[in-house]
């Protein structure tokens, strides 16, 4: 468990139950049992340059259909994105369907980007490619790439008042 303070600082907890009393004085308790997605992605802009793609929102989208069926709202970290742009993540297309606009960002976070629509060009339903292919948004202050037990259920938050 993840508990960052009102001046910030990050502590973590072994286990839940061995430390309610000492969180619980102050807070406000939120309960939120979902899922967080492999929803960043590395694509390839050609030449070797790599950058982030955040799928933002699946909205109505079955993750159990086909990824080419759908169209996915996404943040890709650069400023050069036009309407039709393909991108690879793999060996897989990524085509950008629209350009919605600009995505700004604080420098902690990666930057700017552009907030588009894309459709990922694949068979595979949406949660096995992004299992297969994608990481766990994790906050930056981590400042660390994703690891596998980031994939775990983020059950409860605590906000200090």
């Amino acid at each position: 468990m993840l508990r960052v303070n009102s001046e910030g600082s990050v502590s973590y907890f072994d286990h839940f139950g061995n430390h309610i009393p000492s969180l619980l004085e102050g807070c406000h308790v939120a309960f939120n049992n979902s899922r967080v997605l492999d929803a960043r992605l590395s694509v390839d802009l050609g030449e070797g340059k790599e950058v982030e793609l955040m799928l933002l929102d699946l909205g109505d989208i079955n993750p159990a259909v086909s990824c080419s069926d759908h169209n996915i709202r996404a943040m890709i970290r650069s400023d050069s994105v036009r309407n039709g742009d393909v991108y690879t993540v793999n060996d897989t297309n990524v085509e950008i369907v629209r350009v919605c606009g600009i995505w700004e960002e604080e420098a902690e976070s990666g930057g700017n980007g552009t907030d588009c629509i894309v459709k990922i060009h694949s068979i595979d339903v949406v949660s096995e490619f992004l299992e297969s292919n994608g990481a766990v948004p994790i906050p930056p202050y981590l400042n660390r790439k994703a690891v596998e037990s980031d994939k775990v259920r983020f059950t409860l938050f605590l906000y200090h008042m």
